[in-house]
């Protein structure tokens, strides 16, 4: 192959070949939000196909295809340009509750299990490319976002199966703590801030009776680990 033809596949024809493949992955993949959807549909629609106890193999080998094929495409799904970290969280909320119409049978306990799985997946892929993900945001900020945001998921999903709540929360968790790390320190001081935190986790997430702490202490746990954490934090940047 002469130089020119060399110079000429690797400053055009290679990087066309490559947009045109990283397209074609993400046309099959699908937007986050379509593949979700149908996600949980399809495996509604395993139940529906093969609903007998005699046709149990077919249904979970089915199952188990479409579980594979969703986490090999996850990372390869289009994330919308209007997807923000607030409505990543809001997106991930919605999913799980849609269990509710979904899966709603006993006997799919498996498969809400396999579908909340993939949802923290997707939420992880959302929260890393929304658009304001590298916004420079205060440990105040991110400690607000977390607050709020496991208030939302408490209150939405108190009907959705039992199975699911902790996962949910721990994945808003997870998704919000990773915010912490690149988040900056708040100009108060450390300790006092941290007795405001926790102040404000006790007003949002009670356990004065024990209703109450059956409903919110995992969730109070969070906050008030969150707080010390962003103590620690902030003390040793000082």
């Amino acid at each position: 192959m002469s130089r020119s033809a060399t110079r000429f596949l690797l400053l055009f024809a290679l990087p066309l070949l490559c947009m045109t493949v990283n397209t074609a992955f993400a046309e099959v993949a699908g937007t986050t939000r379509s593949r979700t959807a149908k996600f949980a549909d399809d495996l509604a629609a395993a139940w529906n196909d093969f609903p007998k106890d005699n046709q149990k193999t077919v249904r979970e080998q089915k199952i188990v295809d479409l579980n594979t094929t969703f986490t090999r495409e996850v990372n390869l799904m289009e994330v919308p340009s209007t997807v923000t970290v607030q409505k990543a969280l809001d997106f991930y909320i919605e999913n799980i509750n849609r269990t509710r119409s979904v899966l709603k049978l006993d006997k799919m306990q498996p498969e809400r299990l396999t579908y909340a799985t993939a949802c923290a997946s997707v939420l992880r892929r959302e929260m890393l490319q929304s658009s304001d993900y590298k916004t420079i945001r205060t440990t105040q900020q991110c400690f607000q976002l977390m607050l709020e945001n496991l208030a939302n998921a408490r209150d939405t999903l108190h009907a959705v199966p039992n199975e699911l709540r902790l996962p949910a929360y721990q994945a808003i968790n997870g998704a919000i703590v990773d915010l912490f790390r690149n988040a900056v320190p708040d100009k108060s001081d450390p300790a006092v801030q941290m007795d405001i935190n926790l102040k404000a986790a006790r007003a949002k997430f009670p356990i004065t009776s024990p209703d109450l702490e059956a409903t919110n202490h995992i969730l109070f746990t969070m906050m008030e680990s969150s707080a010390k954490t962003l103590e620690q934090q902030a003390m040793r940047g000082k």
